[in-house]
């Protein structure tokens, strides 16, 4: 979030941006972008009218714009870490078809189960020469969700005579890149920014746009670098996107911390990540030996030589936040010190106690304390939130969708299926079933049971599709092999390995080519072949984000 950060060598366009969502991450990009001086927009669905009333309102009295309030650590320029920015915003609509006529850039940021609706509002009005980005993505579930709408849009006609007309370029974040929260409509707080987001495509996205679209993103959210695997491999099966990361953090921290609660309130909000028990971490742990043994499965099966490296949570940690984690010696410490996490809290819901219970003691944050005295002085505690989306999200859309893996594969999930069971329980969901994944939920989750997925090499989404459009440029033979049917998953990794092979040999034309062009002129318009205006358009450099003075 720093004003400082570097923009990429090429600067970034402006954009006309249509942001929808309503909550932590929809808001807080809006503010971002808007204070760099592109022109946003925020979308609401039209069932959410009295919502985008109310947000009208908030902007109306924050002068048009989102104030982004922003921790990090200390610099010469912030000596107390904080510094607070004001994003200008368009206006707040509920007619997409005006908004995305003009909109180079759609950005997704709603919750996993709110996303199929909201993709379905916007299918008749996307176009091939737009940017959807979905910030963040759960998996390629998503792309799925995607490519059903628009095939739903071409068979209506009569306005679209094929997909390509409709498809656009799809990209994902597999995480947010802030610690984020929204303190009221227009008012958000970063409590850190991540150095480094991974970044998914669409399986059949050409080596020119996996060289562009990381570098496009840089200079749209400063502070952060996205990056694309050379072997995207796993973000074009069914595994989430989270997979080592929220899909496995949030639920192993409520599962580690609530599954022996006893039901008593809690005289305060206990810290989520700075107050994490040896019994979460522990947790997180197990999950990620669970995930792994999947992932190794997978490799197996698609003949790979070798099983892809995953980090653990410590790892992708530190990876991401840097200096910010103090001591990432192991998982508990890093969790605890890790300074984007802090004043981060357990969801939880406030309960009136009995009139015999002793008023709940102060807590050493005054922060927590907030609600503990409740109407008319009645004393109040706190029990958590279990529809909270630690679990209501990424329990479906993340550990659902591994253990639906493993169920193709074959490969036992001890610990997963633990979670899974007791959060589902909470949820008052039904996934797994004796021992199966056959519950009547799994059918609005993100496993690929939901697609009628049943063999190893149907978990490779978009193999053939891959092979033809990464064919430009590599050796008829090689094109053919992979287009062939994949009838085993080993044949459809090598056609998900084509763009991969494309993308190597962009990024080298691309150095060479900035190390020849000042301007860049000639790698820019070797983008027009592409239909994308937004990465075609002349930049114009930086912008000045509009500051609040204290």
């Amino acid at each position: 979030m720093s004003s400082a950060a570097a923009i990429p060598a090429f600067g970034v366009p402006r954009c006309n941006i249509v942001v929808c969502g309503s909550g932590n991450g929809a808001q807080t990009a809006a503010a971002v972008l808007g204070s760099q001086g592109h022109t946003v927009w925020l979308y609401y669905s039209p069932r959410y009218q009295q919502r985008a009333a109310e947000m009208r309102a908030a902007l109306a009295v924050n002068g048009g714009a989102i104030t982004l309030t922003a921790h990090a650590l200390p610099t010469a320029e912030a000596p107390d870490g904080t510094t607070t920015y004001k994003g200008p915003i368009q206006g707040v609509s509920t007619n997409a078809a005006e908004l995305l006529a003009a909109a180079d850039v759609v950005l997704l940021s709603v919750t996993a189960p709110a996303m199929e609706g909201l993709i379905r509002e916007l299918a008749p009005h996307l176009r091939s020469q737009q940017l959807l980005l979905f910030l963040q993505g759960t998996g390629a579930v998503n792309y799925m969700m995607l490519k059903a709408a628009l095939q739903d849009c071409v068979k209506a006609g009569p306005t679209s005579t094929s997909l390509a007309d409709r498809m656009p370029m799809y990209a994902a974040a597999k995480v947010l890149p802030w610690a984020c929260r929204l303190q009221a409509p227009a008012q958000v707080t970063v409590c850190g920014t991540k150095e480094r987001v991974k970044l998914a495509l669409a399986p059949d996205a050409c080596g020119l746009l996996r060289v562009m679209l990381p570098r496009l993103l840089d200079g749209l959210f400063p502070g952060t670098r996205f990056l694309l695997d050379a072997n995207a491999v796993l973000e074009h099966t069914y595994f989430p996107y989270g997979l080592l990361c929220s899909d496995v953090i949030h639920p192993g921290m409520m599962y580690g911390t609530w599954a022996a609660w006893d039901g008593t309130p809690l005289p305060h909000k206990p810290l989520f990540y700075h107050s994490a028990s040896q019994e979460a971490a522990d947790m997180i742990e197990e999950l990620t030996a669970d995930t792994r043994a999947v992932i190794a499965a997978m490799c197996k099966q698609m003949g790979l030589a070798e099983a892809i490296h995953v980090p653990d949570a410590r790892e992708l940690m530190s990876a991401l936040y840097g200096p910010q984690v103090a001591d990432p010696s192991c998982l508990l410490t890093a969790l605890r010190s890790n300074a984007a996490y802090a004043g981060i809290y357990h969801p939880m819901k406030a309960v009136p106690l009995p009139a015999a219970a002793p008023a709940p003691a102060a807590a050493a944050d005054p922060a927590s304390r907030t609600g503990a005295t409740g109407a008319e002085g009645a004393a109040t505690g706190y029990v958590p939130d279990f529809s909270c989306r630690l679990l209501s999200e990424d329990v479906p859309f993340g550990l659902v969708a591994t253990r639906g893996i493993a169920e193709v594969l074959g490969v036992a999930t001890p610990c997963i299926d633990k979670v899974i069971s007791w959060a589902q329980d909470k949820l008052g969901k039904e996934y797994l079933v004796g021992g199966k994944l056959s519950g009547k939920d799994v059918a609005s989750s993100g496993a690929p049971q939901r697609f009628g997925v049943t063999r190893p090499e149907q978990l490779v989404i978009g193999a053939e599709g891959v092979a033809a459009a990464a064919g430009a440029g590599l050796a008829a033979p090689v094109v053919a092999a992979a287009a062939a049917a994949a009838t085993t998953a080993a044949a459809a990794v090598q056609a998900l390995l084509l763009p991969a092979q494309q993308f190597v040999g962009s990024r080298a034309a691309a150095q060479s080519v900035n190390a020849s062009c000042a301007d860049e002129r000639e790698f820019l318009n070797g983008l027009r072949a592409q239909s994308c205006p937004v990465l075609c358009r002349p930049a114009v450099g930086s912008f000045t984000r509009a500051r609040v003075c204290a």
